[in-house]
């Protein structure tokens, strides 16, 4: 792929008024990736300008969620011999796409680029793109270490019971210790049945003391799109929709004007 890493640096390129957001999943199971590329989703839907991130590179590839896997282009493995700076929109149109989502993913093996590669890449993409989704993984790496060095918005999903919420706790506040940014917002999704989001919020909001954006109830749909290929985020309607759309407003707040 040398060619193509050719082709794509050199950019030097600033994101002014770019929004990126940055998913990140307090502990396992609780569907942050699937919440991360319906964010994607619908901001394709809303006419926004959007490109997906893999930041895990044992998840098993992010385009697997996205319905991408079997498209051609570039993924993280192909940028390895990246130097310098990254060209963002030579290498947009080079991303595997599904509806409008491009999805820079991980392949299979694990493998994950240098620290350097991953900030150009992302600094040349920000550049280029309305939203730039990062799904981030808890376990750190380069692409997620980059990624919250300059995003504008973190959301930790977590589940609403005791242990999830331990480790919600523990989570948040690394996030937070790292995190010495002027301008980024960091809130919470919970993860739980409707009845239990509010007094569950309290508990995080007091003690944890960070703000809770929204809550996201069991969707089977989801589970059914996600056995059949359909990413997350496609349906007219549903709990996964509802919550993506509301994770969407607030990252575009400040983008679009909005008091």
């Amino acid at each position: 792929m040398g060619s193509v890493v050719g082709s794509i640096a050199g950019s030097d390129a600033v994101g002014a008024g770019h929004a990126l957001l940055v998913v990140v999943g307090a502990s396992g199971g609780v569907g942050a990736s699937s919440l991360a590329t319906a964010v994607a989703v619908r901001a394709s839907r809303a006419g926004t300008e959007v490109v997906l991130l893999d930041g895990c590179p044992l998840g098993g590839g992010l385009d697997v969620i996205l319905g991408a896997e079997q498209e051609s282009g570039v993924r993280w493995p192909d940028l390895y011999r990246l130097v310098g700076s990254a060209d963002g929109r030579a290498l947009l149109v080079r991303l595997p796409s599904v509806d409008g989502v491009r999805v820079l993913s991980f392949g299979r093996d694990g493998s994950e680029p240098a620290a350097e590669v991953a900030d150009a890449v992302i600094a040349g993409l920000v550049a280029e793109c309305a939203v730039v989704v990062v799904d981030a993984s808890v376990a750190g790496g380069t692409v997620a270490v980059a990624a919250l060095a300059v995003a504008d918005r973190v959301l930790v999903v977590a589940g609403d019971g005791m242990s999830q919420l331990a480790a919600l706790s523990v989570v948040s506040g690394l996030l937070a210790a790292g995190s010495g940014r002027v301008g980024v917002e960091m809130a919470v999704c919970l993860r739980g049945p409707s009845a239990s989001a509010g007094p569950v919020a309290r508990v995080v909001e007091t003690e944890l003391r960070w703000p809770v954006l929204c809550a996201l109830e069991d969707d089977r749909g989801l589970v059914a799109d996600l056995v059949h290929g359909v990413a997350p985020g496609s349906r007219a309607s549903g709990p996964t929709v509802r919550t993506a759309d509301e994770i969407l407003g607030w990252v575009l707040l400040d983008r679009r004007g909005a008091a």
